[in-house]
C-alpha cells in the first residue's frame, strides 16, 4: 500500500477501535458495530490488493476481540477479515454499475460480517465446545437477538459509508487515479534477507553505478516493457501529430509577483525529442510542470492561454490520474514522487493499471527491475534510498505506467556516468518507438544523439528553438554554452 493509504487505514480504524471501546460503557451493538462502516471507507477509498484488504480485516478483527463485549471474540477473527473481502469483491462489481455502490457494498459486508459471526455462534454452541449451561444459553439469546439488529446496522453503517465516500473521494482522487487489479507476489523470506543485505551494502559504499551492461542489450528489455502497441506506434508516422501544444501560455504562483513563464507558444510533436536549455531560474522545471499538467491540476496559480495534452485541452482531463495514462514525468527530487512502501509496490502499480494479465504483469516486472538495475532493492522502502537509487526507482515507475511522452526533469543529475549511459539507451529506443520526449539535462552533450531541437528559456519566456545541430555545433563543453548569433541573446548557458 502506499504510505498515505496506510496512514488513512490507520486513522480510519483507531476511530473504529474508539467507538469499539465506548461499545464496553454504551452496550449494544450499534454502538459496536460502526467499525465495520470505517473498514469498508478505508478499502473502498485506496482499493488495495487482496492481501492488504485481508490485513485490514484481521486488524479489525482483533480491535473487535479485544477491545469490546464481544460475546465470542474468537468468531471476530473470520468475520471481519470475511467481510472485508466481501466488501472489496462487491464494490469493485457495483462501483461502474450503481451511483450508490459504496453504501450497498457496505450493507452487504455488515450482512456477511454479522451473520458470519452467528453463524459461528451456533457451530460452538451445536458442538457443545462451551460446557456450562449459562453460556450457551447466553450465546444462544444473543444469536436469535442479534438477527435484527444486524440488518438495522447495516442500512446505518451504508448509510454512514456513503455519506463520508463522497467528501473523502474528491479529497483523494485529486492527483492521482485509483489502483486496480490485484497482482500475487512470490517473495521468498530468504530473497528478501538477501536482498536487503545487498542493498546496505550499496548503500554503504555509496554505490550508484548500474549493472554493467552494453546499450546495446537494452532494446530488448525496453521492447518488451512497452509492449506491442508500442511497436505499432513505431511503424505508423505521426510526425505531425502534436503531443503537446502551448499557445501564449502564461502563468504565476499562488505567492508570485510577476510571471513565472510569459507567452509560450511551442508545438512539441509526436516522436519528438526536446532539450529544455536555460540558467538556474529561468523557468525550465515550472515548464515541465506545465508540460505535465502539473500546474493546471495541482497548484492554485492563475494562468493565461491554453495547452493541449495529445489533442485535448489539459482542463479537460479529470486529474493527474488521467494525464498520467499520457504523460510519465520524473523529476531531480524523486522522493515527492516515491510513495508506496517499497520499491516492487512502485513499479507495480504502474503495470496494473494498464490492464495487463498477471502474467504480463510478472514478466514486464522482472524487466523493468533488470533494465533500470533496481533489483537487487525491490523490497527496500524508497525513504531508505539513496539519490541516485531514488531517480532509477522514480524512472522504472513512469516506464512501467507506458505512458506516450516522458518528461526529465534533471533526472539523471545524482547518477554515475554508466547509469547515465544506461538512461540515454532506454531514451534512444523510446524514441525508436515514437514516444515523445522532454529533457532537462546538467549534461546536454549526452542527449545530442536523439534530440531534435532545443528550447532556450530565459527569465520565463522561449528565447530560442533552434535544432540540435545548431545548438550542439555552438555549444562549448567547458563552460557550459551554446553561442548561438543572430538569436535573442548571445549566448545561452546549459542547465545548472
Amino acid at each position: 500500500m502506499k504510505s498515505r493509504d496506510i496512514a488513512i487505514v490507520g486513522i480510519l480504524l483507531a476511530i473504529g477501535a474508539i467507538l469499539r471501546y465506548l461499545s464496553n460503557i454504551v452496550p449494544g451493538a450499534i454502538v459496536a458495530n460502526p467499525i465495520i462502516a470505517l473498514y469498508c471507507l478505508a478499502i473502498i477509498l485506496i482499493m488495495p490488493r487482496l492481501k492488504d484488504v485481508i490485513s485490514i480485516g484481521i486488524v479489525a478483527g482483533i480491535i473487535s476481540a479485544l477491545i469490546s463485549h464481544s460475546i465470542l471474540p474468537p468468531a471476530n477473527l473470520i468475520s471481519e477479515p470475511l467481510g472485508a473481502v466481501v466488501c472489496m469483491a462487491a464494490y469493485t462489481i457495483l462501483r461502474n454499475k450503481i451511483p450508490l455502490s459504496a453504501g450497498v457494498a457496505t450493507f452487504i459486508s455488515t450482512l456477511v460480517s454479522g451473520f458470519t459471526f452467528l453463524a459461528i455462534c451456533l457451530v460452538v454452541i451445536l458442538a457443545g465446545v462451551i460446557p456450562e449451561p449459562m453460556e450457551t444459553f447466553t450465546i444462544g439469546a444473543y444469536v436469535l437477538l442479534l438477527s435484527p439488529i444486524i440488518i438495522l446496522t447495516a442500512f446505518a453503517n451504508s448509510i454512514i459509508t456513503q455519506i463520508l465516500f463522497i467528501p473523502s473521494s474528491k479529497i483523494l482522487m485529486r492527483g492521482s487515479g485509483k489502483k486496480s487489479g490485484a497482482v500475487a507476489e512470490d517473495a521468498v523470506e530468504n530473497a528478501v534477507e538477501n536482498a536487503d543485505a545487498k542493498a546496505d551494502a550499496d548503500t554503504a559504499t555509496g554505490a550508484e553505478t548500474a549493472e554493467t551492461r552494453e546499450p546495446a542489450d537494452i532494446s530488448a528489455d525496453i521492447r518488451a516493457v512497452t509492449g506491442d502497441a508500442a511497436a505499432k506506434d513505431a511503424a505508423e508516422d505521426e510526425s505531425d501529430v502534436s503531443a503537446i501544444k502551448f499557445e501564449n501560455f502564461s502563468y504565476t504562483y499562488p505567492s508570485g509577483s510577476h510571471p513565472a513563464l510569459t507567452g509560450i507558444d511551442l508545438d512539441i510533436k509526436k516522436g519528438e525529442c526536446i532539450l529544455v536549455n536555460g540558467t538556474t531560474g529561468a523557468g525550465k522545471t515550472t515548464f515541465c510542470l506545465a508540460a505535465a499538467g502539473i500546474l493546471t491540476h495541482e497548484y492554485e496559480g492563475s494562468s493565461e492561454g491554453t495547452i493541449t495534452i495529445f489533442g485535448k485541452d489539459v482542463r479537460d482531463y479529470q486529474n493527474m490520474g488521467d494525464i498520467g495514462k499520457k504523460i510519465g514525468v520524473v523529476f531531480d527530487d524523486a522522493d515527492a514522487q516515491l510513495i508506496f512502501t517499497t520499491v516492487e509496490e512502485e513499479v507495480l502499480s504502474g503495470l496494473e493499471n494498464r490492464g495487463l494479465s498477471s502474467a504480463d504483469v510478472k514478466e514486464r516486472l522482472e524487466k523493468i527491475l533488470k533494465l533500470t538495475d533496481i533489483g537487487k532493492i525491490r523490497y527496500r522502502p524508497p525513504h531508505t534510498l539513496s539519490g541516485g537509487q531514488k531517480q532509477r526507482v522514480a524512472l522504472a515507475a513512469t516506464l512501467a505506467s507506458g505512458p506516450d511522452c516522458i518528461i526529465l526533469d534533471e533526472a539523471t543529475a545524482e547518477l554515475d556516468t554508466h547509469a547515465t549511459g544506461v538512461i540515454i539507451s532506454i531514451l534512444k529506443e523510446l524514441k525508436a518507438q515514437k514516444k515523445t520526449i522532454i529533457v532537462v539535462e546538467q549534461k546536454p552533450r549526452e542527449m545530442a544523439e536523439i534530440t531534435d531541437r532545443v528550447v532556450m528559456i530565459e527569465k520565463g519566456h522561449i528565447s530560442g528553438v533552434v535544432s540540435a545541430g545548431e545548438f550542439f555545433d555552438n555549444y562549448r563543453d567547458d563552460d557550459d554554452t551554446a553561442d548561438l548569433k543572430g538569436k535573442d541573446s548571445d549566448s545561452y548557458a546549459s542547465d545548472g
